[in-house]
């Protein structure tokens, strides 16, 4: 009981950063300077790292949707798991036999595998597409999940990731779960990867093998972050004051 009462307090805090930090935003227009005393305190509590927090937890803060758990005795989850093997099975032998992937970046391959997976599980009869944001309506390639698709009347996300024999043991961060105002997490849903290992010969990118994963405790950390733009840091209107400025001779 005191893990979960601790993930909770992580959210909390990081939730109550995110109103804090911009209700001075809504209080532009007052004339007097809004009080910053609690944003400053929760900044503060930030230093502290938010670690192991279930994507579960995660999901259903930020979104109001729950991960559902897979579940290996239900008729229809043991068929999908079976047939995600085969639409695997399939993408890696479909890639070999078109000469591989080209590219001279391995995130490329896997932005290119993403497709490959869809049809693949569209034609094991569980029909895939790129999710669509909540408030837009509109297909969102960017972004976790990559894939959404059905079966049986259920609904699953997918993730499509790859590695290679030397980073398969790494803790480099490679998931990436980042709060928007338009999700594409919209209904409560099984969660999975699927993962393929690489093997590289040049610019060409074969598949050697595969893992499918379940989602729904993977533990995250959340690594805390200000940012700014070009426009805030040179207008000299948005708080940075521009104190010289030149030009070549």
């Amino acid at each position: 009981m005191r893990h979960s009462n601790k993930h909770h307090s992580h959210l909390s805090i990081f939730t109550c950063a995110l109103i804090l930090l911009l209700s001075p935003l809504s209080c532009a227009a007052q004339t007097s300077p809004p009080d910053l005393t609690q944003t400053k305190a929760v900044i503060a509590q930030m230093r502290a790292p938010m670690r192991s927090v279930p994507l579960d937890v995660v999901i259903e803060a930020l979104y109001g949707h729950k991960v559902l758990p897979f579940n290996h005795g239900n008729r229809n989850h043991a068929e999908v798991l079976k047939r995600l093997d085969a639409a695997a099975v399939s993408v890696i032998a479909k890639i070999k036999a078109e000469g591989g992937i080209n590219s001279k970046r391995v995130n490329e391959v896997g932005n290119t595998i993403e497709q490959y997976v869809r049809d693949a599980l569209t034609a094991q009869g569980m029909p895939a597409r790129v999710p669509t944001g909540e408030k837009s309506g509109k297909a969102r390639a960017v972004g976790y999940p990559d894939v959404a698709f059905t079966f049986a009347g259920e609904h699953f996300y997918l993730d499509c990731k790859t590695y290679n024999k030397d980073t398969a043991g790494s803790t480099m961060r490679t998931f990436y779960l980042s709060p928007s105002d338009d999700p594409k997490i919209t209904r409560d849903a099984v969660h999975l990867i699927l993962s393929f290992e690489t093997a590289r010969d040049g610019d060409i990118y074969q598949l050697a093998s595969y893992k499918i994963v379940s989602l729904e405790k993977l533990s995250l950390d959340l690594k805390y972050e200000f940012n700014s733009d070009n426009r805030r840091m040179y207008s000299g209107q948005h708080g940075a004051e521009i104190l010289s400025s030149g030009t070549s001779r």
